[in-house]
């Protein structure tokens, strides 16, 4: 537990550090415009975004070490041959929702802002709330991971 939570908290740390390139990088899916500018509602939203966006970004870091420690806490139950097996897992289910995550970035995101920001284009005067664009974008990429390791039946 404490690994667990040391790793997050130096991830945490080196997020907030990184937080300005964090942000512009969560940014890019929106659309070209108008709806590149976020909008801010009160003196506090600011800097409760950042310290969300920093700690999910922290739990993104952090996974792999929590799936390893997991693994640690595991592995003297089971003999030597599922061992590596339970190793690879770790890996594999790592890399399977950090490529999920990636998709949902690079395709899902883009696609979904377009549909949605287009939608009402003309009747409405669309102005992103940062709060809800950030709470939107990481709950897209969070469901993209875990539906990486989804299977259908």
């Amino acid at each position: 537990m404490l690994v667990s939570a040391a790793a997050l908290v130096v991830a945490f740390a080196a997020m907030y550090a990184v937080h300005e390139p964090l942000l512009r990088f969560l940014q890019r899916p929106l659309p070209e415009g108008e709806h590149q500018r976020l909008l801010t509602l009160s003196p506090t939203e600011p800097f409760y975004l950042v310290i969300k966006v920093s700690f999910w970004a922290a739990v993104l870091v952090a996974l792999p070490i929590w799936l390893y420690q997991l693994y640690a806490y595991v592995v003297p139950a089971i003999s030597d041959q599922p061992r590596q097996k339970a190793l690879a897992v770790v890996g594999g289910v790592s890399a399977l929702f950090l490529g999920g995550v990636a998709f949902a970035y690079f395709v899902v995101l883009p696609v979904a802002l377009r549909f949605l920001l287009g939608f009402g284009d003309g009747i409405f005067l669309t102005q992103i709330r940062a709060g809800e664009y950030f709470s939107f974008a990481t709950t897209m990429l969070l469901a993209g991971g875990c539906c990486s390791r989804c299977r259908s039946r």
